[in-house]
This record gives C-alpha cells, sequence and structure tokens, in this order.
C-alpha cells in the first residue's frame, strides 16, 4: 500500500507466495553477479514456515526451531529484556519516532543466543557475488539464512499496482526474513516473513533489497550466522536474569528518552506537535505513531501483549506469585497503550478514525494473505487518497486532543511504573 510515505520502516506488512514481477535493467545491481547464477535447487527440506509478531523475533524463531530448539516469540523477547521505550526526535527527522522495543541491531538475536548458550556474528561484504555465494553456501548445508533486507525492494508488501522499488512508502534495512530455498533454473527465492504463508521474489529481488545501501539501517549484504546450543538450558534462571537487565532499561535510562522516562517524555513533547509539525507532516507523523503502536510488528499494544504473554510463560516456569501478579498489570498496561492509540487518532475526528480503520484493515488483510490480498490492498490505497486532504484539514484543530492523549500515556506510563517496582523486588 502506498499509504503515504508514511512508511520509513513500513509498518504493515503480509504475504502469500506472490507473483513475481518482472524486473527492469535498472533495478538491477550495479556490480551484476548473474555469472554466479546457476541451476541448483537449494532447498531447506524440512523447514517449517510459521507465522509472527515481529520480524526479528519470529526469524529466530524459526531458525531456533529447524535446530530442535522450541521457544515461543514471547519468551524471546523475555530473554532478549526487549521490552523498552523511547522516544527521538532529532532534526534530520520528519517527525518524533515512538517505540517500544529495546534494543538496537543485533542486540535482539545477541541477547537470547547468549542466553542460551549459542552466539550469532554478522556476515559483512561489499561483493555481491559473495553475498550471493553466502547465500548458496548457508543453504547447501541445509541451514536456513536470516538477512537484513529493504522493504521497500519486497513487492509483497504493497498493492499489485505500487513501483519498484517503492519509493513512496521508503526505505527500511532493518527488516529480517529467512530464506529457505533457492531454484535458479526458476529464477525464485523463498522466503519465510512474519505472515501467515511463505512468500517469493526473484533472484534480482532478493539481491536488491539485501544489497541496499539506503537508510536507515542499510541491508548492505548483513546476514546472521549462528552457533547454537545442544539444547535449550534451563529457563528459569535465564529468565530472573533477563528481568533484572530489563529492570535497569525500564527504571534507570541513560538519558531521559529511554524507559518509564521516555514516556514522561512523550507525554511532555505531545502537547508541542500541532505547533512544531505542518499539518501534513503532523498528519504523517500520527500515522505512524499509530502504526508502529499498533500493526507495525509489535504484536499490538507496543509489544506490552507479547511481553505479557512471556510474563505468563515465565510464571508457569519459576511458579512465581510476583511475576503472575505483574503479567496482570502488564494487561492492564497494554490496554493502556491501545488507549493511547485511539488517541492518536480519535474517534471524534471523523476522517483520521476513518483512516486509523483503513490502516488496521490493511494490515489485516495482508495477515489473513488471501489471493486477491494485494487487489485489496490497492482499493485501500485508493481509499486513502480520497481521505487525505480532509484528514489535513482535521489536524489543524488536534490541539484540542492533546489533553486526552496525555491521560491516556500517564495511565500507560504509572501502570508499568506498577509492574517495574514489582519486578524489582525479584
Amino acid at each position: 500500500m502506498r499509504l503515504l510515505k508514511l512508511t520509513q520502516r513500513k509498518a504493515v506488512k503480509k504475504a502469500k507466495a506472490i507473483k513475481i514481477k518482472k524486473i527492469s535493467k535498472k533495478s538491477k545491481p550495479k556490480n551484476q553477479f548473474e555469472n554466479n547464477i546457476g541451476n541448483e535447487i537449494l532447498e531447506i527440506k524440512n523447514f517449517k514456515h510459521l507465522p509472527g509478531k515481529n520480524c526479528q523475533l519470529s526469524s529466530l524463531r524459526k531458525v531456533l526451531i529447524n535446530h530442535d530448539l522450541k521457544l515461543s516469540e514471547n519468551m524471546l523477547l523475555g530473554l532478549a529484556s526487549g521490552i523498552g521505550f523511547l522516544y527521538w526526535n532529532i532534526k534530520m527527522m520528519p517527525f518524533a519516532f515512538v517505540g517500544g522495543l529495546n534494543g538496537k541491531d543485533i542486540s535482539v538475536f545477541e541477547n537470547v543466543m547468549k542466553r542460551i548458550g549459542g552466539s550469532v556474528k554478522v556476515l559483512k561484504t561489499g561483493s555481491l557475488k559473495t553475498s550471493y555465494e553466502q547465500l548458496k553456501a548457508h543453504l547447501r548445508k541445509g541451514k536456513p539464512l536470516i538477512p537484513f533486507v529493504d522493504m521497500a525492494y519486497l513487492p509483497y508488501f504493497f498493492p499489485d499496482n505500487a513501483p519498484y522499488p517503492n519509493e513512496e512508502a521508503g526505505h527500511f534495512g532493518g527488516h529480517t526474513i529467512v530464506v529457505y530455498a533457492i531454484d535458479e533454473k526458476k529464477n525464485v527465492v523463498h522466503v519465510s516473513d512474519r505472515f501467515n504463508r511463505p512468500n517469493a521474489l526473484t533472484i534480482h529481488q532478493f539481491m536488491d533489497a539485501h544489497s541496499s545501501n539506503f537508510p536507515p539501517f542499510a541491508a548492505k549484504n548483513r546476514k546472521l550466522q549462528f552457533t547454537f546450543p545442544e539444547k535449550i538450558p534451563d529457563l528459569a534462571p535465564l529468565i530472573f536474569e533477563a528481568i533484572k537487565e530489563n529492570y535497569e532499561v525500564m527504571m534507570n535510562p541513560p538519558i531521559k528518552n529511554f524507559g518509564l522516562k521516555g514516556m514522561l517524555k512523550f507525554k511532555a513533547m505531545v502537547m508541542n506537535w500541532p505547533k512544531d509539525y505542518k499539518p501534513e507532516n503532523l498528519l504523517f507523523g500520527l500515522i505512524s505513531t499509530w502504526i508502529y503502536n499498533q500493526t507495525g510488528g509489535s504484536g499490538g499494544a507496543m509489544f506490552r501483549n507479547i511481553y505479557s504473554d512471556f510474563l505468563s510463560e515465565a510464571s508457569e516456569i519459576i511458579k512465581n506469585g510476583k511475576i503472575k501478579k505483574v503479567e496482570d498489570i502488564y494487561r492492564e498496561a497494554a490496554a493502556a497503550w491501545d488507549e493511547v492509540a485511539l488517541c492518536i487518532l480519535p474517534d471524534e475526528l471523523p476522517t483520521l478514525k476513518k483512516i486509523r480503520e483503513i490502516f488496521y484493515k490493511n494490515n489485516k488483510i495482508q495477515e489473513e494473505a488471501s489471493p486477491d490480498y494485494q487487489k485489496q490492498m490497492r482499493d485501500l490505497d485508493e481509499d486513502w487518497k480520497k481521505n487525505k486532504s480532509s484528514a489535513i484539514e482535521e489536524v489543524k484543530n488536534y490541539g484540542d486532543y492533546v489533553p486526552a492523549l496525555q491521560d491516556a500515556i500517564q495511565k500507560a506510563h504509572d501502570l508499568e511504573e506498577k509492574a517495574w517496582k514489582i519486578l524489582g523486588e525479584l
């Protein structure tokens, strides 16, 4: 969906095995690697595609399962000490970023692998030839591969009439997928994203996405190489360790933009949004912030739903009453973040409400992945365009609705503060 220039980190997604678009010569990498394309068919026979909530968590889960190491996405987020909060705004940014994940680059992977007795490192190369050979070498060994890819080069994210690459949607090279097969004879790379069905790319589409130098978080041929433990160790001590580390992240952040302090920063700064941003930029920012909260690979409610489920799993393993109590509080906090999302695109502004519904439906369509999902996305894209001008007019009055948003943020903050004070007693 060309839904605005909006998603620099395109936060709405979904898939089915798609029709592969023909690539123009202009879209091919400058340093050609065609001589390395042979007639091999490489496939991980026992690979199991699974839908997921977040690209990194679901990618890691699937690779672990391929090595008979079974952990849920919920447990992976918890073991990564992955719940967080960030309010970030610098002059180069078109709008402030509000995120709910603790970690940058590969820290989610690093924290989990360290805790379970494995490791991960990034394979880097500036050579397309080397990068393509790394892909095939992994598959020859029966190992699925996690590469970083630029979402603007992944046609299955967009309507069937979207341009390639989708510059209007924006570049984001921090996305991860799992490559589990390549058929050079048919010019197909089979990938597993976080949605209900696997996807297909041409070899050039995949290499365009994987080799992209566009910020933010440029992919640059980066791929992950793991060492795995023979089995999952006793999780109880690892859970305690991860929660304690996450406590410091939330309660004692290095700067006021992070953790609980970051939430209060968010509350304070939203008052300035109507005067700091022109109406069109404000609309862009409101929709982006809503997406990062609700549909952008966070599992909903800024990762709070996933973390609540982690606490539920943790309480079953440890049989600790405090963890169970905090699970209930975190579910309240998740509901509070849902309320924040409603205040960002409030019902009282009817066009913003309509746009919220368009984006929510778009995400659902992608996740269900019916055979015509990209056509349905095209129809929603047209609906969005029809409402854009009216929405820009509506946000000129957005200041009247900021106090309700601030109250919702404060409520979410207070619930999370209560939860972490209890977890700090473990």
